[in-house]
């Protein structure tokens, strides 16, 4: 009687020990699954934010390109490149992405020395909300002259001019900047002017939130306009 209490007992003792092995073994495997869904998972924080700068570079990259294919004229150049803008937004929202943009572009035709020039100019609000203050002013000139907006709506092209008369080559200077509820921007760039010569300039303030990053640069295109 005594030996088949004892190896009941005995036999609890190996079920039980076997049922902590079990316990320990699943423990085990669900710790290293959960490291490993966690090491997945930062994988796949990484992946994605290499895809948002990945689709951000090939867009900035796409913007020379839509300059250059207009060669031959300035309004085909900043007709081209608010189409792209717009474009853009359009692919990169059916993906899940949000592409915002403000665009400032300048042309002017073959200068002549000691003659009144006529510089062109646009600005293309892209950003998703309304520009509460625009200002743009032509630098170079004393008094400097500018133009100033209020209440530009998301999805709008405002057009101005200024004149400029130099006797040779020179650079002009412009200024912008612009107020939102949410942000500010200040821009100044170079339009340089050559006698003789027809020039295209356009700066493009561009920004990517994609779905783990967000990414934002400026950059500024300068062409020579060849009428065929």
């Amino acid at each position: 009687m005594m030996n088949r209490i004892k190896n009941d007992k005995k036999k609890k003792k190996g079920q039980i020990f076997l049922i902590i092995s079990i316990i320990v073994a699943l423990f085990l495997i669900l710790l290293r699954n959960g490291l490993n869904l966690v090491t997945i998972l930062q994988n796949q924080q990484t992946l994605e934010e290499n895809m948002d700068r990945l689709t951000f570079d090939n867009i900035r990259a796409e913007f020379p390109n839509a300059v250059s294919i207009s060669f031959n004229d300035s309004i085909n150049m900043t007709n081209n490149t608010i189409n792209f803008t717009r474009f853009v937004q359009l692919v990169e929202y059916g993906n899940g992405l949000t592409f915002n943009a403000f665009l400032i572009q300048t042309a002017h035709p073959n200068v002549t020395a000691s003659t009144d020039i006529v510089l062109n100019v646009s600005a293309f609000n892209l950003l998703g909300e309304t520009i509460s203050f625009l200002n743009i002013t032509f630098g170079n000139v004393t008094p400097a002259p500018e133009q100033t907006y209020s209440n530009v709506v998301d999805n709008t092209t405002l057009y101005t001019s200024f004149t400029f008369n130099t006797p040779s080559n020179a650079n002009y200077t412009m200024y912008v900047s612009w107020n939102t509820t949410t942000r500010n921007s200040t821009y100044s760039f170079t339009i340089p002017v050559e006698i003789g010569k027809s020039k295209y300039v356009g700066l493009f303030d561009i920004q990517l939130q994609g779905k783990r990053s967000t990414h934002r640069d400026q950059l500024t295109v300068v062409d020579t306009i060849r009428k065929p």
